[in-house]
């Protein structure tokens, strides 16, 4: 039967896919049996999302996070991936501030211009694409 455990396991599945490329198999990513981890291959992903994706996949059903815990979990937090990735400024003046604002506010329009819309064709980004077309809004 479907269990919490068992949706957090496929959630980590999916991101990792997300994340590290459609063709990734989880299941074929050796286990560390000392750290109790899978290798991922990517050893370029972010630090915070490595540490949740690690979490997610854990074979020990018991130090899966919980639901609420998965869904409040730091690397879900837009904003401060950018920060991590010095495509907004963490704090600052006037000027990082208003490029932040424009970021956001560009973002938001777009999620408002296609809620609800059903697309012909699959939204389907490369990760060095959408970083590049970030940093180049700056």
């Amino acid at each position: 039967p479907p269990t919490q455990a068992g949706d957090i396991y496929a959630m980590g599945v999916m991101m990792a896919k997300a994340f590290l490329g459609m063709r990734l198999e989880v299941s074929s990513c050796p286990y560390d049996q000392v750290r109790k981890q899978r290798r991922l291959p990517d050893e370029s992903l972010d630090v915070d999302v490595a540490d949740f994706l690690q979490a997610l996949l854990s074979q020990d059903v018991e130090s899966r996070p919980k639901a609420s815990a998965a869904a409040a979990h730091r690397s879900l937090d837009p904003l401060q991936y950018l920060r991590r990735r010095g495509l907004i400024a963490a704090s600052g003046g006037k000027s990082s501030t208003k490029a932040t604002e424009r970021l956001l506010a560009t973002a938001e329009q777009l999620r408002e211009d296609y809620r609800g819309k059903q697309l012909d064709q699959t939204l389907m980004f490369s990760r060095p694409e959408v970083f590049t077309a970030i940093a180049n809004s700056r």
